[in-house]
């Protein structure tokens, strides 16, 4: 909805409705969605009571202009390519644990963006 008759031309895709249409010749679906679990990120970093930690303590995830967090340093950095992959591998590495038979990845995007 929403896309001009010349943006679906020049840019078919969308959901597709099967995992295994992905990167297929002729097939125009770009990405599939299915409920897979979550990581909360409390969790992740180890926040037990985040009502608590925010509002009696005082911290913060982010503060945007000193490029860090108070309480937890899981976003500092936050465009620091390095810190981006390990941040993706703690999400990935908790994901597992969480969810063993699920797979954590399907792998990169059958798309060419160079």
């Amino acid at each position: 909805e929403g896309k001009t008759a010349e943006c679906r031309t020049e840019m078919p895709g969308g959901q597709c409705n099967d995992p295994a249409l992905l990167g297929r010749p002729g097939v125009q679906c770009t990405y599939f969605v299915e409920k897979a679990g979550e990581v909360r990120l409390d969790e992740l970093v180890g926040i037990e009571d985040y009502t608590h930690w925010w509002a009696v303590e005082g911290h913060r995830e982010y503060v945007w202009h000193l490029d860090h967090g108070s309480g937890t340093d899981f976003w500092d950095g936050r465009t620091d390519k390095s810190k981006n992959d390990e941040r993706m591998n703690k999400v990935q590495e908790m994901f597992r644990r969480k969810y063993p038979d699920m797979p954590i990845t399907y792998g990169e995007s059958p798309c060419d963006y160079a």
